[in-house]
């Protein structure tokens, strides 16, 4: 846990900020919201603030919907002055995440009014930015405190409660795949974290079954679980707990709307969609045995540095080369590691079934998505089964982790095949 980030739950948390802003000597702020989060919680805190003789700079981001990019970060930044000392950042993600990239940049701090319990990033050190297009983590600043109020929060829409629920749900494919690369790859793990993480999964998944019987009570389970997966991040330093294919799919999918300017889809509802794919995958493999998978290894056809450049070139078009670096690694291993990861694999096959049998059945998370309110099928979505092919063939590539993309790829499985058994 973070000792030095001031966490409170509660129905109404505007004398919480005003608390906390006095306590710290701080007499005005700069608000950000969009015009659907100001009407939700900003105006409400705007007029506690100037009340009790807080000043308040408030930027409200333009736009219909409004993206993690450069457009948006210029809006932040442009208005801060020297003396400045504290954003609040009144929103979910798209603006937690560009208030965190411009309170680092500018050496300010900056407190989180969430307004959906949709995303698991509110206490992040990491920024999810589009910066040319190219969906990337930047390195930012935590936040000073979380005040989440559950009045706000349980008014959200229902789609932005599933989104959160979607992405809690995403654990259970992350987690055997950060241990997998560990095992494979030497990646730096962390049981303690990796149990944290787990039993967050575990109770928003108990929060999924009350939605209907007790709203409140099961939205502030799904905050807390939220929160304290994003603790796990900020302990560890990193994404990796709670981040793996199913996230490298929806962050595919994100950057092929963008691309093509097509509407926004919440991101833990494409990761929830992308979480039961995934787990059809893990379904099919643990059902290879060591002499099975053997087999499949040794008639894989070999993997070429230039045929990947090439995948990759195909998949990210004028962005490729970028791409491509960030898969350094990844490349080198196909050019001078590859049977020695072939190896590997077999020899730790045992424990890549052990990993995989963690993973709950597909069915099992379509029925928890349906109970959360959230499609479970790329249709539903309007993603085409061509959509589902790109993103398994190219979406492991924008990020430079092991996964399990990377193991299917290197034992010659095609995984729509087996999404299509």
């Amino acid at each position: 846990m973070n000792a030095d980030l001031t966490i409170k739950i509660d129905h109404d948390i505007k004398e919480d900020v005003l608390k906390f802003l006095k306590a710290h000597q701080l007499h005005s702020v700069i608000l950000v919201a969009d015009q659907k989060t100001y009407q939700a919680l900003g105006l409400m805190v705007e007029k506690e603030l100037l009340n009790n003789q807080i000043g308040v700079k408030t930027i409200l981001l333009q736009g219909d919907e409004i993206h993690p990019d450069e457009e948006t970060i210029t809006q932040v930044l442009l208005p801060v002055e020297p003396d400045d000392k504290i954003f609040l950042a009144v929103g979910s993600g798209t603006i937690t995440d560009v208030v965190r990239f411009v309170s680092y940049r500018t050496k300010m701090n900056f407190i989180s009014l969430p307004t959906a319990p949709s995303m698991d990033g509110y206490t992040a050190n990491g920024s999810s930015l589009t910066i040319s297009r190219l969906k990337q983590t930047v390195y930012s600043r935590p936040p000073a405190a979380i005040f989440a109020g559950l009045d706000t929060l349980s008014k959200a829409p229902d789609s932005m409660i599933a989104s959160g629920f979607g992405d809690m749900l995403g654990k259970f494919t992350a987690l055997p795949e950060w241990h997998i690369a560990n095992l494979l790859v030497g990646e730096a793990y962390d049981p303690v974290v990796a149990r944290r993480v787990k039993n967050a999964a575990d109770n928003s998944a108990q929060a999924i079954k009350i939605l209907h019987t007790d709203k409140t009570g099961s939205v502030r389970m799904l905050i807390e679980t939220l929160i304290e997966t994003g603790l796990c991040m900020l302990d560890f330093g990193n994404t990796r707990p709670a981040s793996g294919a199913e996230h490298s799919v929806s962050h595919y999918w994100e950057y092929k709307a963008l691309k093509h300017n097509l509407p926004g889809v919440f991101h833990g509802t494409k990761v929830g969609i992308a979480t039961v794919l995934t787990a059809r995958l893990y379904q099919h493999l643990r059902q290879l045995n060591r002499q099975q998978a053997t087999a499949l290894i040794r008639s894989a056809e070999p993997l070429s540095v230039d045929v990947e450049m090439d995948l990759i070139r195909k998949g990210y078009d004028e962005i490729g080369g970028q791409v491509i670096g960030v898969q350094a690694n990844y490349l080198e291993m196909v050019r001078s590691g590859l049977p020695e990861m072939q190896e590997k694999i077999i020899a730790h096959w045992d424990d890549i079934l052990e990993n995989a049998s963690e993973v709950p059945e597909p069915e099992e998370l379509e029925k928890l998505l349906h109970l959360a309110g959230g499609p479970v099928s790329p249709a539903e979505i309007n993603l085409t089964e061509e959509d589902v092919r790109q993103a398994m063939n190219y979406g492991f590539y924008i990020r430079s982790r092991f996964s399990l993309f990377s193991l299917l790829k290197i034992m010659g499985v095609n995984p729509m095949k087996w999404l299509k058994s």
